[in-house]
């Protein structure tokens, strides 16, 4: 009787990987018997020869290391006040310059009154010395006859008043455009000089012959 199994068997898979791992395990059985064989060496201990060991050798000195020195700390700084620096370091004193002696230069000096020219629209000339000379005199003049007219107030009460009159003369010697800067402060002090320069009216014709503005004071104590 024979006994059939069928193909898809769980029975015929497990046959199968049975074989198949018997042939593998043999085939590796196989492997290790044909590879060479390595050889084997066999070290064997000996003692080693007898050697003379030194007598009284002196331990070799061992090396000493000094401690690095802490640094220094610095000094605190002195803090000094600047007029106790000068004292001790003074500044150089400064060479005297010394300047070549020059003969002094004469000049001679001449006193022209309070005199302003004339502003029109030709421009004034230059004067020359003999004319400020004369002009000069003739501000003295006129102020000779101004002082001889001027008749001052008498209800004053010893008060100490001034004042600057300035006014044009024109180069026949007329007066105008009368002027008080500044004032007295005093009403009656300031009409009696308006009151003198106001009856002088020409002072003669001028030794330039152009126009020119005086300027006097007149006072008080």
């Amino acid at each position: 009787m024979v006994i059939r199994l069928p193909r898809n068997s769980p029975l015929w898979t497990s046959l199968i990987l049975h074989a198949a791992a018997l042939v593998v395990l043999l085939f590796f059985v196989l492997l290790d018997f044909f590879r060479a064989k390595q050889s084997v060496h066999v070290f064997e201990m000996v003692s080693p020869p007898n050697v003379p060991v030194a007598q009284n050798i002196a331990p070799s000195p061992k090396a000493v290391v000094e401690p690095t020195p802490a640094p220094p700390k610095p000094k605190p700084r002195e803090l000094i006040n600047i007029n106790d620096f000068r004292k001790k370091n003074p500044l150089p004193k400064p060479r005297p310059v010394q300047t070549p002696d020059r003969a002094p230069v004469m000049v001679p000096t001449l006193t022209v009154p309070e005199i302003e020219t004339s502003r029109s629209q030709t421009p004034p000339r230059e004067l020359s010395q003999q004319e400020l000379t004369d002009l000069a005199n003739y501000n003295a003049r006129l102020r000779s006859r101004i002082n001889a007219a001027w008749k001052k107030p008498a209800n004053l009460g010893g008060l100490a008043l001034k004042l600057n009159a300035v006014f044009r003369v024109s180069s026949s010697g007329v007066i105008s455009q009368i002027r008080f800067s500044p004032g007295s402060g005093n009403a009656a002090f300031d009409a009696s000089v308006m009151a003198a320069l106001e009856a002088v009216a020409n002072a003669g014709r001028t030794p330039t012959g152009q126009a020119h503005t005086f300027s006097m004071t007149f006072g008080q104590d």
